[in-house]
């Protein structure tokens, strides 16, 4: 039995694939667009990977922190600072 003590929320992520009887444990959210159209992220989904940085050493930590932080700020997993 599903519990309705909490209404559906207005940002569901979901498949789109075969329709099934939802269940418990689906969650009861769905994200969609402004104007109630489905969400579809297309390219902003897609990772790009952040360049490597090698191991650091007590000398260089942070130089390459900087660095890695420069590759995740570039790939755009972090915000710019």
């Amino acid at each position: 039995m599903a519990d309705n003590h909490f209404p559906p929320q207005t940002f569901v992520v979901t498949t789109g694939g075969k329709k099934r009887k939802p269940s418990v444990l689906d969650p009861r959210i769905r994200l969609v667009k402004p104007d109630g159209t489905p969400y579809d992220p297309g390219e902003a989904s897609t990772p790009t990977p952040g360049a490597a940085v090698s191991d650091a050493d007590t000398g260089t930590l942070l130089t390459q922190f900087n660095a890695l932080l420069a590759s995740l700020r570039a790939a755009g997993v972090i915000a710019e600072s």
